[in-house]
């Protein structure tokens, strides 16, 4: 799940379905769009889950997070820990 302004949404998608959606967009142009790379995201068997492993997200930006109000208490008290983009 992610929320966000729509320009920081398109520019900067921290949750790995988000990319794959956006990923999925037609590009009007046929060649060009057989010839992008599409993320590839597989099913949980039926589990719903809120991402632990945000992408395009800094080590500061993960410092300075905080617990939203709307999480459930259930979600716990830890926050994500950053994990490098992968290179290549």
């Amino acid at each position: 799940m992610e929320i966000s302004p729509a320009d920081e949404l398109y520019a900067k998608p921290i949750h790995p379905y988000t990319s794959a959606l956006l990923g999925a967009i037609p590009i009007p142009d046929p060649k060009e769009n057989r010839r992008r790379e599409r993320p590839i995201i597989s099913g949980a068997g039926g589990h719903l889950a809120v991402c632990h492993h945000p992408q395009h997200v800094s080590a500061q930006e993960i410092a300075a997070a905080t617990r939203s109000p709307a999480s459930p208490e259930s979600a716990g008290e830890q926050q994500p820990d950053f994990m490098p983009e992968p290179s290549g």
